[in-house]
């Protein structure tokens, strides 16, 4: 999960209940990665950070250069974000220079990938 929202389970259920009372688990850094765990038949759940390569961020962009520039600057300013990869997949051929360019102005701040439909 990122940015602290919490489980994937609805807006107060006992999973999510859990996730938010558990601030002993919690990370130092407000808004970093986090992962829920231990659920499972009632159980408590915990926070804890996820650490790379348990994660990979993977932004899909389909010729919207504009659109992927503010993504990435969003994801930019998350805290922890520049331990994770980051893989951009593009998926149409004719925009691949311009979104390719976007990407590469962003490469300095995060770890980037570039994936290309062939």
């Amino acid at each position: 999960y990122t940015n602290g929202c919490g489980p994937a389970a609805g807006k107060g259920s006992p999973e999510a209940e859990a996730f938010a009372a558990s601030p002993a688990d919690a990370p130092s850094s407000p808004g970093a990665l986090q992962v829920a765990t231990g659920a499972g038949e009632g159980g408590p759940l915990k926070r804890g950070l996820l650490a790379a390569p348990r994660l990979l961020i993977v932004v899909v962009a389909h010729n919207k250069p504009e659109e992927l520039r503010e993504c990435l600057k969003s994801l930019a300013a998350l805290p922890d974000v520049a331990e994770v990869p980051i893989a951009v997949s593009l998926d149409d051929p004719p925009s691949f220079a311009r979104m390719t360019d976007v990407v590469l102005s962003m490469a300095g701040r995060l770890r980037l990938d570039i994936w290309k439909k062939t």
